[in-house]
């Protein structure tokens, strides 16, 4: 994954400059490791009555607690719900955006999220726009008080029928512009069991800047696919430095320093990064591939003007 490190305050200076013995400020250039920000992941894990096909119910928990273990996942603030939550969710999203686990630091929930599972069966059925309401909620909740934050909504789902239950919106699009609303201040990424429509989740996953739902049918599969979920994205700006005079590039790329785009709408499937409060943001197709390479990092350069 992404190095979660990095030397942005680092190089001569933390501003990026440097007293001469004339009194003239002189511009010291610096690199390094991009440093990423600190990450929390909203997980909404399906339990409607299908998941208990297959065993998909229980190796979901298998795969979510193994992930929880892993020493990447370490330090990610994590929380977790369920659905359907028949009448304790509503379409705007009351219920989906209150946690059964969490918010707290990994590994330390594990023992509650296998606890959570035991004792929880699949039922009902899947109100897809309830769901995502719910997760824009709590992201829009949490960076309220913790806005350097990189946010990650995990939806692990096997989807095949958006408008089941609680009278939600039929049209599916209903709920893909409710996750395009959320993008770029938030990233909604989708995990695909057995039976799920990629004409469903596909379209969740893009809205959400994320390109495309990642597919899982093992605890093991599962595990991985929340990792790549979680490859650090977004960066904090070097100290002292203004972010036109920074350039970056991700070692999964071998064509020098990735664009920056004017805005996350400009991405488009174009490589790159763009500027978000603050920060800096890679553009998804960056992030994706960053992902799927597995060992990749980004890291920064500055110049002086």
């Amino acid at each position: 994954g992404t190095s979660s490190g990095g030397t942005s305050s680092g190089g001569t200076s933390s501003g990026g400059t440097s007293s001469g013995g004339t009194g003239r400020t002189t511009c010291v250039p610096k690199s390094g490791d991009a440093t990423a920000l600190p990450r929390a992941m909203y997980l909404l894990a399906d339990r409607s009555s299908s998941m208990s096909d297959q065993n998909k119910f229980l190796y979901t928990g298998q795969g979510i607690n193994a992930f929880a273990l892993i020493i990447k996942a370490a330090g990610i603030d994590f929380g977790m719900q369920y659905f359907g939550l028949e009448a304790a969710g509503t379409c705007a999203g009351g219920g989906y955006s209150t946690p059964v686990v969490g918010f707290g630091t990994l590994p330390g929930l594990a023992s509650q999220i296998s606890t959570s599972f035991s004792t929880t069966a699949p039922n009902g059925a899947t109100p897809l726009e309830g769901v995502v309401n719910g997760g824009a909620l709590a992201g829009s909740q949490y960076l309220s008080s913790k806005p350097a934050v990189q946010f990650d909504i995990v939806m692990i789902t096997d989807l095949n029928n958006p408008w089941t239950g609680g009278g939600c919106a039929a049209n599916p699009a209903v709920s893909t512009a409710i996750v395009a609303s959320t993008w770029p201040a938030m990233s909604t990424h989708v995990i695909a069991l057995p039976n799920a429509s990629t004409s469903l989740v596909n379209p969740l996953a893009d809205a959400g800047g994320t390109v495309t739902a990642q597919t899982a049918n093992t605890a093991a599969s599962i595990a991985e696919a929340m990792e790549r979920a979680t490859t650090p994205c977004r960066f904090s700006a070097p100290v002292g430095v203004p972010l036109a005079q920074v350039t970056l590039k991700s070692t999964t790329t071998t064509s020098g320093a990735l664009k920056k785009q004017v805005s996350a709408g400009a991405c488009g499937d174009d490589a790159g990064w763009f500027e978000h409060a603050g920060g800096m943001v890679l553009c998804p197709k960056t992030c994706h591939d960053l992902a799927m390479g597995g060992a990749g990092k980004i890291t920064y350069a500055t110049t002086c003007p």
